[in-house]
Order: C-alpha cells, then structure tokens, then sequence
C-alpha cells in the first residue's frame, strides 16, 4: 500500500490520495493505469471501476457545464433558486461603463467565469482602484492556467453579498456534509503580539489540529494591507477580544478555518443544496453557499457555484468539530458495499 501512494503523491490531489489510501484498506485492489495522466483502476468482487484525471466513476459529463459560472447561475435562478445579481463582460472599460449606468453597484466581486479552485477570485472590492487590481489578477490566471485549461476569457463581476461561506458536499440527492469556511482571522488577548498570534492560528493553539503547510496563514501582502488600514504592526498587541480579519476570502488554503456545520444547517439550506446539483444534472457536486444564518430557514442566502468534481478534505480534517469519513462513504457508493 505505501508503495501506490508514494507513487501518486507527486501526481495527484490530496483528495484522490486519500481515497486510493482508503481504498487499499477496505480490501479494493488499486492498479496505476497511466501516472502521467493519473488513471487508476479500482477493483472489488469483479467490478471495474476508473478514476481519470480527478474525476470519480459516478461524475458525469455534467460536471464540465458547471464550469461555465454563469451558465450555472443561469440554470439555478432559471428553478427559481438565489443567486448574487451580476454580469458577464470582457474588460474594465466594461465593468466601469456598467457601474457608471447603474447596471451594478459597489462592493462587488470579480473571478474569472471558469476558472476553478477559487482561482483570480477578488471579493469586497469598494472603489475603481482595488476593481482594476482585480481584473488584473483575473487576466494573470488567464495567461498561467493557458497550458492547462482553455479559458473563455470572459469576467464575471457580482455585487457582494454579505454572509458566511459554507460548501454542502451532495452525493445521489444526499448532503454528505456542510462545512463552514472562516476566513483567516486572530483574537486579541492583551498579551500576544500579531505576529504572534499568527504563527499560534498555524499551529492549532486554540483548536488543538495543527494546520498543514499548504493552509498556513502567511504574512503577505494583504495581510500587511490589513494591518496598515489599522495602523498596526507584527509586533502591536491587540486587546482582548478584539477580532482583527487579514483576508476577505474564506479559504482554508490562505490560511482561513474549516468549521463542521453539518448538524447545524437547517433543512431548507440542505433542500435548496440537493435541488441546485440535481438541476444542473449531477449527481456528485459540491455546492458553494453564502447566508446570513443557516441555522435558520428565513434567513436570506445567494448560491455562489457548483463544483461537479469537488476535493473534499475540508470535510475529512475540519479546525473545529468533527471530521467526516467521506472516502469511505464514496468508495462504498461505487461499488455498492453495504
């Protein structure tokens, strides 16, 4: 076994490892078909099953519509679901004409219309200056992913809309799981500096689960922005209690929390979760969620996107709460262990 997973780590997603990982001690027999272009065969009482590129057995051809952003919030409004107001343009010059006309308003976020992994995303932008570094940002995904993915080269702008992240995993019109993503933020205590309050967030002082190196909350530029817009330092001292908030996105990778909301999510939020993968025609997807409080169904709520091929380690190692056994869960579904 340590040999096949040492094999595809320098190839693979941290998802897929995890899953051939489990695989082999469930007693299903993995073969590397091409580690080049990552295709692996799984086999359990007769049954064949592959993995491609990522991509599970039960994903189907579905899953490449819902990279098109705008396509899909086309599809979820069209059912009668709730998506952020926006527009699909190709360049500044655009997006400014179309604030200027009132067709959009301030704070907005920009992305690229199918890029994935949250790649080029800007939220919260205020003003035309931090618009124009976002469309910036847009365009270098478009020259660094040209190799690896052909772009439509088209931006997506959106008005912010003010709420918590959350990503319902749904598996056959079942949420496997909901997780809440913070984004990366420290509490004063009156004693600690910044800085080192920092480098206790990454090692899971409060919470106990060090964090791994590829989510690390690093002192880069926006978080040295943040500390200037309130006249901070790495050294300053924060009072107890105060929250001090380094980034606008809520990612785990730059170095936000994963918290289990599963049991907390309200029927309404897991309903509207199932009916969006279902109306784009999937059965496996993971589905992007801003609300105000999921704990309660009255509460307002936008569907960001859908991702028909989902990496699901945020629901396998939460900072806060219980971590699913989504692995198990899957590999049982393709080959209908009971």
């Amino acid at each position: 076994m340590k040999n096949i997973i040492e094999k595809i780590k320098p190839y693979e997603k941290e998802h897929i490892v995890r899953l051939i990982e489990r695989a082999l001690q469930m007693g299903i027999e993995v073969d590397i078909i091409s580690l080049e272009e990552t295709i692996y065969q799984l086999r359990h009482k007769g049954l064949n099953k592959y993995i491609i590129k990522s991509i599970l057995p039960f994903c189907a051809c579905n899953d490449r519509l819902v990279t098109n952003k705008q396509i899909t919030k086309n599809i979820l409004e069209k059912a009668g679901l709730k998506v952020a107001k926006g527009l699909m343009l190709d360049n500044y010059d655009q997006i400014e004409s179309a604030l200027d006309k009132g067709r959009i308003k301030f704070p907005l976020v920009v992305k690229p219309v199918d890029a994935t992994r949250g790649a080029g995303v800007t939220a919260n932008i205020k003003n035309k200056e931090a618009l124009k570094e976002a469309v910036n940002e847009v365009k270098k995904v478009w020259e660094n992913w040209k190799k690896e993915k052909k772009l439509m080269k088209k931006i997506l702008i959106e008005e912010f809309f003010v709420g918590r992240d959350y990503r319902f995993l749904v598996l056959d019109r079942k949420v496997l799981g909901v997780v809440e993503r913070e984004s990366a933020q420290i509490e004063g205590d009156g004693t600690r500096s910044i800085k080192k309050l920092i480098e206790d967030h990454n090692k899971g002082v409060k919470y106990g689960r060090p964090r791994r190196d590829i989510n690390l909350l690093k002192i880069d530029k926006e978080v040295k922005a943040r500390l200037s817009e309130r006249k901070l330092g790495l050294e300053s001292v924060l009072s107890e209690g105060d929250i001090l908030k380094l980034r606008d996105k809520a990612s785990v990778s730059t170095g936000g929390l994963c918290i289990n909301a599963t049991d907390k999510a309200d029927k309404k939020f897991k309903d509207v979760a199932k009916k969006a993968v279902n109306e784009c025609g999937l059965r496996w997807a993971g589905v992007d969620i801003l609300a105000k409080d999921i704990t309660n169904p009255e509460s307002d709520y936008v569907l960001i996107e859908i991702n028909g091929s989902p990496q699901y380690a945020l629901h396998e190692e939460c900072d806060i709460g219980k971590c699913e056994d989504i692995a198990s869960i899957i590999l049982k579904k393709i080959f209908e262990i009971k």
